[in-house]
């Protein structure tokens, strides 16, 4: 019993480390914990409370405390001493007996249905740049929608990814995370500083390893809606890459083409900067109750994926509705000096690209100058002030520079005013610590803070400890150490590499404490101004650049460049980019199994000579499979660069434009007029060449006028003949062909993607 005794003394005073209870295992018939009417905290959960928070626990009607099948209420936990602490406590079974059996395992012991632990459940992947964060409990709009608290560190040599947007559920418990590059391979994800709803004293902790695989899904249009009196919103199913203004058209009801302009009946140019979920088009010049098709073509994803159908298109419809001023929705402290406003509508940016004027388009009350405001998204800044954020403020926004996409600002006059409470940051920021090894393959220790931190003076830490090997212990004296970012850029401030050239004795066990050379000055601090405190790492030291001899080359993404052969669309180059003085492996850049190009059909690889760092593959593409002109998916895999030991992951993406290849074809021919013949074409043609055709009646040739054979003005699937002199009747009398010239030199007719009119026999004109 005394075991549990003192496990319940350090649960609730929080004035010693828990003491295990595991000897008592068999006598468990609840968990352990402290159990009230609303709540149930684990004895770990409990003892991170605040003690203001903890009393209110114990002291709560009914709170009880559960360690080894004893129960002891939290009244007598704060009143009694041992022995009375000991003689007070009931077995499980005697409680419930007591109390109609409401004493259950991880349940609140009243009507409440919250547990005092807060957890992330699980973290989904929704697609290449959103996660899906589910806590197990209702948590703070304000924490879980801070983007600081969720951070994606690369595992896998990936780009440097950040946390653009956290948006909160309507039920309180799901959080939809953005970020700004597509998520694939490992990450260290943490999410940290997220509370419970109502209780600030517990927030969640929550650090793992997690493994996203490549977004293959490809984007559709999901609807529209309109968001003003001139303006519609057209919605995507996820993010959306850049997408020139070329790529977006726009028809009518009637399906005539609706021109790019500001004119009456024009609709402005429109071009897309991803990641976006939604794209809006300004309708000030189309007639209210009026249809427009738009049309995407070449939409992709943020991880390459093309929308589906490509092309694709959606009918949006203006209505009236009455105009709108952009408001503020909402304001979060991110930082020290920093605090994030959401607006009600996407802006123009000029908020932040005013950069001149950033102390007047924003000013607190008290004051507290506007040093810089950088635009977070369309909808949402980040403002930095000069002096730590705390109290009350009022923050205020000129509103002449609160404008949407439309131009509509928030108001000619005044500012857009709201009350906040800042609250400031004297923590010290504190870490966790790895051996790892930096991107050049030496050993670093890899220090991941709670908060963003600034290296700040020369960056210099002092490190210093001992280490052990081959039973030795020596002295690591003061060694002064050049802190650097994880990402080499400084973008994610809460990963810190501590390198250890200077500490390279290869399996010795270091025991180190690493501080600050000079407290505030120079080393690592908060963006507050506090310096870190000693940190403790242990580690056994490993070898820098472990076999670098060894052939590990791999073909990534980055790496590869697809598009077309200019002349020739039935060929597609694959460029790779090598490391100088390698090759592909011949065997695996032939193998058209390897490749696949949507809505295409390869026929062939051939490979040729590597030049520096730069290697082609071109594929044959089978005639008349690629059946539109646009971008394709590609997939390639199973490549290797020769003698590497490592093979690429499969790599979907797409492709620069490519012509598509289906040869124009003559769907007939009659005649016209008395001198005309026409042909019809199974598509539009051009670049005809008068003299490609030969006329005859029966075995004789007819003569055609010097204009010979000429696209017709209004409809270019015709191309007219002109004979030198009108039909007779002897020469209606036999039968009239069109054969192709037997001079090459002067056949020639294409189609509008430069695909040529086959050799064709003789074909029968129809007479009327």
């Amino acid at each position: 019993m005394k075991k549990g005794f003192k496990a319940v003394t350090a649960a609730a005073l929080a004035i010693s480390a828990l003491t295990p209870v595991a000897a008592f295992a068999a006598e468990n018939t609840v968990e352990n914990g402290v159990y009230t009417t609303t709540n149930f905290y684990s004895l770990d959960a409990f003892k991170k409370l605040s003690g203001s928070a903890k009393a209110a626990a114990l002291t709560s009607e009914g709170a009880v405390i559960v360690v080894a099948g004893k129960v002891y209420t939290g009244a007598n936990v704060l009143s009694l001493n041992d022995t009375q602490l000991d003689a007070s406590a009931v077995t499980v079974d005697a409680y419930n007996a007591a109390n109609d059996n409401k004493l259950v395992s991880g349940k609140p012991i009243g009507e409440g249905t919250e547990t005092g632990e807060l957890k992330v459940a699980s973290v989904n992947m929704i697609n290449a740049t959103q996660l899906e964060v589910k806590f197990n409990q209702k948590v703070d709009k304000a924490t879980a929608e801070t983007i600081a608290n969720y951070t994606f560190f690369a595992l896998d040599d990936q780009s440097a990814t950040s946390t653009t947007t956290a948006e909160l559920s309507t039920d309180g418990k799901t959080v939809t995370v953005t970020v700004d590059n597509a998520l694939s391979k490992r990450y260290q994800v943490k999410v940290n500083d997220v509370e419970l709803d109502g209780n600030s004293n517990i927030k969640v902790s929550y650090n793992e390893t997690l493994t996203f695989k490549a977004d293959t899904t490809a984007p559709t249009i999901t609807g529209f809606e309109q968001i003003s009196s001139s303006a519609v919103r057209v919605k995507f199913s996820e993010p959306v890459d850049d997408l020139a203004a070329t790529g977006i058209t726009y028809k009518d009801s009637k399906g005539a083409t609706i021109t790019k302009g500001s004119g009456t009946g024009q609709i402005p140019s429109v071009s897309i900067t991803g990641p976006v979920s939604y794209v809006d088009f300004d309708l000030t010049q189309i007639t209210a109750g009026e249809k427009v098709t738009i049309t995407f073509n070449g939409l992709v994803d943020m991880a390459g994926n093309l929308v589906n159908p490509q092309p694709a298109s959606v009918v949006v419809e203006k209505k009236n509705l009455d105009a709108f001023a952009p408001t503020i929705s909402s304001i979060s402290q991110t930082g020290a000096k920093t605090f994030n406003i959401k607006f009600s509508a996407d802006l123009d940016g000029e908020l932040a690209t005013d950069t001149a004027n950033v102390a007047t388009n924003i000013v607190l009350d008290p004051a507290n100058a506007v040093t810089a405001i950088d635009k977070v998204s369309d909808n949402e800044y980040k403002v930095t002030v000069t002096n730590n954020l705390s109290g009350l403020a009022t923050v205020k926004v000129l509103k002449t520079k609160v404008v949407n996409k439309l131009g509509q600002a928030a108001g000619a006059t005044g500012t857009l005013d709201k009350l906040v409470t800042f609250k400031e940051d004297e923590k010290t920021p504190t870490a966790t610590s790895k051996l790892t090894t930096d991107k050049s393959g030496n050993e670093v220790i890899e220090l991941t803070f709670d908060k963003d931190v600034t290296l700040v003076g020369s960056a210099q830490v002092t490190v210093s400890g001992s280490y052990v090997k081959n039973y030795l212990t020596t002295s690591v004296p003061n060694t002064d150490i050049t802190a650097v970012y994880a990402d080499g850029t400084g973008k994610n401030k809460k990963v810190v590499h501590i390198p250890l050239t200077a500490l390279n004795v290869e399996g010795a066990v270091y025991n180190l404490s690493i501080v600050n050379k000079a407290s505030n000055t120079n080393g690592i601090i908060s963006d507050a101004g506090v310096a870190i405190d000693t940190t403790k790492v242990s580690f056994t030291r490993g070898k820098d650049a472990s076999n670098p001899s060894a052939n590990t080359h791999v073909i990534t993404a980055d790496d590869i460049a697809i598009g077309p052969v200019i002349g020739n669309n039935n060929e597609v180059t694959v460029t790779y980019t090598i490391p100088n003085g390698t090759s592909l492996e011949g065997s695996t850049a032939t193998n058209i199994a390897n490749y696949t190009i949507a809505g295409a059909e390869i026929e062939s690889a051939s490979l040729a000579a590597a030049s520096g760092t730069t290697q082609v593959v071109t594929l044959k593409l089978k005639a008349n499979s690629n059946t539109f002109t646009g971008v394709r998916n590609a997939t390639i895999k199973n490549v290797k660069i020769a003698g590497s030991s490592k093979v690429m992951e499969t790599v979907t993406k797409a492709t620069a434009s490519l012509n598509e290849n289906v040869l124009p074809t003559i769907k007939s021919a009659e005649i016209t007029g008395a001198d005309e013949i026409t042909l019809t074409f199974s598509e539009s043609v051009t670049n005809v060449n008068s003299e490609s055709f030969i006329v005859k009646a029966g075995t004789s040739a007819l003569a055609q006028h010097s204009t010979g054979a000429v696209v017709s003005s209004s409809d270019d699937t015709k191309v007219t003949i002109t004979l030198n002199a009108s039909l007779s009747a002897a020469d209606l009398a036999e039968t009239i062909t069109v054969a192709p010239n037997t001079d090459a030199t002067k056949f020639s007719v294409e189609d509008l993607a430069a695909n040529k009119l086959a050799k064709f026999n003789p074909i029968t004109v129809v007479k009327p």
